[in-house]
């Protein structure tokens, strides 16, 4: 595969003596006078050529999806004999070069090549960073060497090609500047493609207008393409952490405020105001981290809004308003604050959802099912039901006025509208699409999730009284159909635990992940969303139900908080062959 890069942050390069004992070059195998952080861009040695080889073929296996693994050993075969094997050839002569990374303890984390790809235009090749090296800016490092060297070879452009299953790296690259020029259906194998049905973004980025730097000036396209050229410079090692910060960790509060009020709800009081006070202290904070991330790297922000695969994340803002709303009026406090919630969840759910499906709609280069679609899509039902569910808070302290009955009643059904379309698409990708053990990721919890806050949202439209003759229809058509969202989401309960421990045993045990919240909050929503439902429909035989699984809700997330802890206080995990780089 062609110029694929998981990582999309800043570091900066030291230039140090070299094992020889000579000096790295100082013309274009400089990577542009960063200074700061110890990682060497260097010329391709052919000492080098084991490590290049083995760096090559782990990537490009970590790519292959399940129903293709074939393919792309036969890619990988080729690709050695007829380039990786013989970079001292391939990349010689004018204008071809071939650049590693090296950690301090002398390890290959990262490499590209550059060949002509025209009259005034150099080609980006074999962009990759080690699994083990990734998010510390390896790749920007890289590219910002790349466009040096091109920019110093006086050419115009640099040209790079990706492929579906790389959605990281599309979205890496356009917030570098890169514009989409065309896209292909690439059906033979060659060095440079797989082939095999798999479609291939191709895009450039013009260089003629900006002197030898990382800039996004001179860079033409879209509205969105111009925005994201922007240039941030290069983030101090002590910000890369705010660069990458996950957009979606509002799910912090979401899985701690609804096992509070869970915990509340089934009489464990010192359990429930221990998250009451942890999800009250977290939101602030994550406002804080949010705004600082904007204002310093807005195209970072930018890029994760605009992907298939981060944007949905930003969702969860507003369900965290929801939870909010819950827990002041399930623990009796600030409820002053439920309406400035109510509205705010409100416009930040039009400027989300209709922001991010505008932009994803109207994208040129966009992923195929397999890698388009994962659970976070299902936060677009999250959110919509957040508002029915704040909204019925609200209307019951506030004299039941009929527009806002309504309006909980409209966001209930569209949510659910919602779920159906996304379920169909998701049951259609599970059953009918190969699934490959890593990607069977955390926010497919939030299959079980969506429909669970969709039976609270029922739950509290049911507890309104009805004084309105002109919605009372509409709201004793709620009843029933809270038994069938119920019942969904209680389907997906025992298909998502076999999946994941289908999952633990192929792939073995890892470490934290900020995702692991999108397992904590559909357990505790579905706690709550049972026990509600079983108290207002009169069901007393379903609360067994909640009161057992509002323990296995409390142990994962205890878990989780253990995991974020250690990830945030603890050192950091480093291969043996790397240790020094730490």
């Amino acid at each position: 595969m062609e110029a694929g890069v998981t990582s999309s942050l800043p570091i900066s390069v030291l230039p140090r003596k070299e094992k020889t004992g000579r000096t790295p070059r100082t013309n274009e195998g400089e990577a542009n006078g960063l200074k700061g952080a110890p990682m060497l861009i260097r010329r391709y040695e052919h000492r080098d050529a084991e490590a290049v080889r083995e760096l090559f073929v782990r990537v490009n296996r970590a790519l292959a999806p399940s129903g293709m693994r074939e393919a792309f050993e036969g890619y990988i075969a080729l690709a050695i004999r007829e380039e990786i094997g013989r970079i001292d050839d391939y990349y010689a002569g004018p204008r071809r070069g071939f650049w590693v990374a090296e950690d301090p303890a002398g390890a290959i984390v990262g490499t590209f090549g550059l060949e002509p790809a025209g009259e005034d235009e150099a080609e980006l090749r074999r962009m990759y960073v080690a699994p083990e090296a990734r998010r510390r800016g390896i790749a920007r490092a890289m590219l910002a060497e790349a466009e040096h060297v091109v920019a110093g070879w006086r050419l115009a452009r640099l040209v790079l090609n990706t492929a579906e299953v790389q959605e990281a790296a599309l979205a890496f690259y356009r917030s570098a500047g890169y514009r989409l020029v065309w896209e292909e259906v690439a059906e033979t194998v060659s060095n440079k493609t797989v082939g095999a049905g798999l479609r291939r973004f191709h895009l450039e980025k013009d260089l003629s207008t900006r002197a030898p730097s990382v800039t996004g000036e001179g860079h033409t396209g879209s509205v969105l393409d111009r925005l994201l050229a922007r240039d941030e410079g290069v983030a101090p090692a002590t910000l890369i952490w705010l660069r990458e910060h996950f957009p979606g960790y509002f799910a912090l509060v979401m899985a701690t405020g609804i096992v509070a009020v869970a915990a509340r709800l089934l009489g464990h009081t010192a359990v429930a105001w221990s998250l009451f006070a942890i999800s009250l202290a977290a939101y602030p904070l994550l406002w804080a981290i949010l705004l600082a991330r904007i204002v310093m790297f807005p195209r970072a922000v930018l890029a994760d809004f605009v992907s298939h695969e981060r944007g949905p994340a930003f969702l969860t803002i507003v369900a965290a308003n929801a939870v909010l709303v819950g827990e002041f009026a399930t623990f009796n406090v600030l409820e002053g604050l439920l309406p400035l919630l109510f509205w705010s969840g409100l416009v930040l759910w039009a400027v989300l959802v209709y922001g991010f499906l505008s932009a994803v709609t109207v994208s040129i280069a966009k992923p195929g099912l397999e890698h388009g679609l994962n659970g976070s899509w299902l936060l677009l039902v999250v959110a919509t039901e957040s508002i029915a569910v704040m909204g019925s808070f609200l209307a019951l302290r506030s004299g039941e006025p009929p527009p806002l009955v309504f309006a909980s009643l409209a966001f209930y059904l569209l949510g659910t509208t919602l779920y159906v379309m996304l379920s169909a698409l998701i049951f259609f990708r599970w059953v009918f699409r190969p699934m490959h053990p890593a990607e069977i990721g955390a926010p497919w919890w939030i299959n079980m999730g969506a429909v669970a806050i969709a039976t609270l949202a029922g739950a509290r439209l049911m507890v309104l009284p009805g004084t309105d003759p002109n919605l009372l229809l509409l709201q004793r058509f709620v009843t029933p159909f809270t038994v069938l969202l119920w019942a969904n989401s209680t389907f997906w309960i025992p298909l998502l635990v076999i999946l994941f421990a289908w999952k633990e045993m192929q792939r073995g045990p890892h470490g934290y992940d900020p995702g692991l919240w999108s397992v904590v909050f559909p357990l505790g929503m579905y706690v709550v969303a049972t026990h509600e439902y079983s108290t207002v429909a009169h069901l007393p035989f379903l609360e067994v139900i909640p009161r057992a699984m509002f323990w296995v809700a409390l142990l994962a997330w205890i878990l989780s908080f253990i995991g974020m802890c250690m990830r945030l206080f603890g050192p950091r995990p480093v291969s043996p062959d790397r240790a020094s780089a730490a």
